[in-house]
């Protein structure tokens, strides 16, 4: 199963606890009260609470994560060469995207495309009252 590692951005924070019910269960609580929120800004708490974890791919390098009836199938083996990927993206710039999520989305591009190797190649789609095709795309990021 899922051994989660957490890892905060600021690792002392005593807001965030987590408990340990079971050896591969995790469970986040981040509650302040009032007092507490204010100390973290003049407006209140503004942000996100990132909880990213990874799985044991040595141990048992094949598992499944179920939650609320979804599931997800890690299947890892490390004996394997990486392969070249071709990962087609498709990408909402239409109105209800601006502000916030269109900043999100060119973050999460940006992290991605420095992510995948740089014998990749990537393809874009991108929509709003029309669309536009680029594709396959070699990744000059590296």
């Amino acid at each position: 199963m899922c051994t989660p590692t957490f890892f905060f951005l600021n690792p002392g924070n005593t807001l965030a606890k987590i408990e340990r019910p079971k050896p591969n269960e995790a469970v986040v609580r981040w509650s302040p009260n009032l007092d507490d929120q204010k100390k973290l800004g003049a407006n209140g708490v503004r942000g996100q609470l990132l909880v990213r974890y990874d799985v044991d791919r040595k141990s048992n390098p094949e598992q499944i994560l179920i939650n609320n009836g979804y599931f997800v199938h890690f299947f890892a083996p490390t004996d394997l060469p990486v392969l070249r990927k071709h990962v087609v993206f498709v990408l909402d710039v239409s109105g209800s995207m601006q502000g916030r999520k269109i900043e999100q989305m060119k973050d999460a591009m940006k992290k991605i495309l420095t992510d995948i190797g740089s014998d990749d190649y990537f393809s874009l789609i991108i929509f709003s009252t029309g669309v536009r095709v680029c594709i396959l795309c070699k990744n000059f990021v590296h």
